[in-house]
């Protein structure tokens, strides 16, 4: 299995950088920078990462053609592999719903399958985010970035992928214990849950905790997702003590999944980063 660490442009530039070495030092063999209009966009980052690294593959995770000019990331992504060879992947999908209403985009129309086909055509790898059955449906694409970690979850989400291909489990992620990070890790889970496919939600009867806290998360009263402590971290990140991580991740392994990205809040604790180790090297 190859395994993903993901840093965001919410992060210091010291801390990606030095997040990034230690990264690239103990084994890992993908790096994801995450997309939000209200980040510091990912090219730059990715541009820095690239220049501070001489293997790891570097990816969006996710860009949104919703946000982005779908010629700007060919062109960036095709600049980018001409300058430090080809170890950059386009991981896109449509983007968080929530999000992108705040900066009052609404999502419609067939802009992803379009996207692809061009990206496709300047032969860029392409990775596509999914969790619902219409997306992983996609057959013109080299891998998906699967946004469930969940064993239940990702046994569900495996049935539409029509076609073999490559697929990442992408989620929150957090070694427990860690007293400062764990409210940013249980708003983390938060968020990908209320974004989940109303099908999914259907499927596993959670639509009545989603509504819930998708009124938390727009009301932004995040005391009040404790209560749903053990649903979020268990349903939606990889969290826990090294055992328990690596126990999940084995479990995984046996869906024949290809990749586990640890997701933020994971990468803001450098000391971390080094204790895994122990399950990637």
């Amino acid at each position: 299995m190859d395994f993903g660490i993901n840093f965001n442009g919410n992060q210091s530039h010291i801390k990606i950088r030095d997040g990034t070495k230690i990264a690239e030092k103990i084994g890992f063999d993908y790096i994801w920078v995450g997309e939000n209009p209200q980040f510091i966009h990912p090219f730059p980052i990715i541009a820095a990462i690239a220049g501070i690294t001489s293997k790891i593959t570097v990816g969006c995770g996710i860009i949104s053609p919703y946000l982005n000019k779908c010629e700007n990331i060919g062109t960036t992504f095709k600049i980018l592999n001409e300058n430090y060879g080809n170890r950059f992947i386009v991981g896109i999908a449509p983007g968080d719903k929530r999000s992108l209403k705040e900066v009052g985009i609404n999502i419609k129309g067939d802009k992803i399958k379009k996207c692809i086909s061009k990206l496709k055509d300047l032969e860029l790898t392409v990775f596509l985010g999914a969790a619902g059955p219409k997306l992983l449906g996609n057959s013109s694409i080299d891998g998906i970035l699967l946004n469930y970690v969940n064993p239940e979850y990702v046994k569900w989400a495996l049935k539409f992928i029509k076609e073999k291909t490559y697929v990442a489990t992408y989620s929150p992620s957090l070694l427990l214990p860690d007293r400062k990070y764990k409210k940013s890790l249980r708003t983390a889970a938060a968020t990908v849950a209320a974004g989940s496919n109303k099908e999914f939600q259907r499927e596993f009867n959670i639509e009545e905790k989603i509504n819930d806290i998708q009124h938390i998360l727009s009301r932004k009263d995040y005391g009040k997702l404790k209560k749903y402590d053990s649903f979020l971290l268990d349903r939606f990140t990889l969290s826990g003590n090294l055992h328990e991580i690596n126990d999940r991740i084995q479990e995984l392994r046996k869906l024949g999944i290809h990749q586990t990205i640890f997701g933020c809040p994971m990468s803001n604790n450098l000391a971390s980063i080094k204790r895994l180790f122990s399950i990637i090297g």
